[in-house]
């Protein structure tokens, strides 16, 4: 939040008024769109406030909170202006995930970028002197222009709709536009009440089907499902190298092998099954869109969750991915295609080792396959999986 004196000190260019008329001209019908009593957040790195707020909540964030760890409040749209081009891609990007994590529906924002490739080196130190603290108590003024490619993926890795650009200005083979963006929807979220896993069958609401068992989750194919083994309502292994539940938990396991410490493994089996089942289907998304991976249709939940190892039913939940099987043959999957689809291959590569077809699908492991920068993603979706489990109560 800026105060009056550091406003009145500070003089715009003749440039930056033009371009500011311009911004304004584009941006003034779009938050005339937003209905009334809608909540907003806008976010602003430069002096004071030139454009109207629309009636209803309006949230200012400051440059330095945008960055920072504290999750935004819920809000239904969000405004950016003049913070994009003054921090590096990784950070805009993850400005964008907190928007998408306090449920934004529909951002718009404005970015500079270039055709030509852009300056790392000077992109990392940017980077460098914000995490050190060096300068981030004074107006950054300095533009960083983004590689356009660059940007274009970083909005369909987000799976953000453009719905229109609005060139602002160009100069010195840059341009900067005004984009109005939607959020995804959230996938399907199908509840099933009681799944029992026996042997090579599965009972799921009274109906038996044929599964396929692996370590750490289960695929029934003629419903393409991936449920996870859950024990209470937690991620859990029934590979025989996996250690005692109670005794890992009680730090008194006896963990075979180098490869993993027990300090993974408790990691692995703390994470809730929900939290598990966004991460794997943001994962499975992103493959699914590079190409790399099974389409993805939705997720699943199931209330009551029993197998051979468990003790009680528990909670489950997983993800919808077509039958590989089906899939016509291709080239293996390398691990540079893995990264530049915004996914990082589990710890011992099995993902990449254990392709079908040429395709990504085993996602789980004790350090599994991650999804890259997607904390908005993977948190919004487990916060909606986690109440389709309680809409079932």
């Amino acid at each position: 939040m800026h105060t009056g004196g550091t406003t009145a000190k500070y003089s715009p260019s003749t440039a930056d008024r033009e371009r500011w008329r311009r911004e304004d001209e584009a941006l003034a019908p779009l938050l005339r769109s937003i209905p009334a009593g809608a909540s907003v957040i806008r976010i602003n790195a430069e002096t004071g406030n030139r454009h109207p707020a629309p009636s209803g909540a309006w949230i200012e964030v400051g440059r330095q909170a945008a960055l920072g760890p504290t999750p935004f409040p819920a809000a239904q749209y969000a405004v950016v202006t003049d913070l994009f081009d003054l921090i590096g891609l990784a950070d805009s990007e993850a400005v964008l995930q907190k928007l998408i994590a306090a449920r934004v529906s529909r951002i718009m924002f404005v970015i500079s970028f270039s055709s030509a490739k852009p300056g790392a080196l000077s992109a990392f130190l940017r980077d460098c002197r914000r995490s050190l603290g060096i300068g981030t108590d004074q107006k950054l003024t300095q533009k960083l222009p983004h590689g356009e490619q660059e940007v274009r993926d970083l909005l369909r890795r987000l799976s953000l709709t453009i719905n229109a650009e609005t060139a602002i200005a160009a100069a010195k083979g840059t341009q900067t536009v005004l984009i109005d963006a939607t959020v995804s929807p959230l996938p399907a979220i199908t509840l099933i009440h009681r799944c029992i896993v026996r042997g090579d069958e599965c009972e799921i609401d009274g109906k038996i089907y044929p599964v396929h068992r692996g370590r750490w989750a289960c695929y029934i194919p003629d419903l393409g499902l991936k449920l996870l083994y859950g024990v209470g309502g937690q991620v859990h292994c029934i590979h025989g190298s996996a250690p005692d539940r109670q005794a890992l938990f009680a730090g008194q396991a006896s963990i075979s092998g180098r490869t993993y410490t027990a300090a993974d493994w408790l990691a692995a089996f703390s994470k809730k099954v929900t939290r598990r089942a966004a991460e794997n289907y943001v994962a499975a998304s992103r493959l699914a869109s590079a190409g790399i991976g099974p389409a993805v249709r939705g997720c699943v939940v199931v209330r009551k969750f029993t197998f051979d190892d468990a003790i009680a039913p528990g909670k489950s939940a997983g993800v919808c991915v077509d039958n590989l099987e089906t899939y016509g043959n291709k080239r293996d999957t390398t691990k540079r295609e893995m990264i530049r689809a915004g996914v990082e291959p589990d710890r011992i590569r099995s993902s990449l080792r254990q392709q079908i077809r040429g395709y990504i699908s085993d996602l789980n492991s004790v350090v599994g396959v991650m999804p890259l920068n997607a904390d908005g993603e993977v948190v919004r979706l487990e916060t909606a999986l986690d109440s389709a489990l309680l809409s079932g109560d």
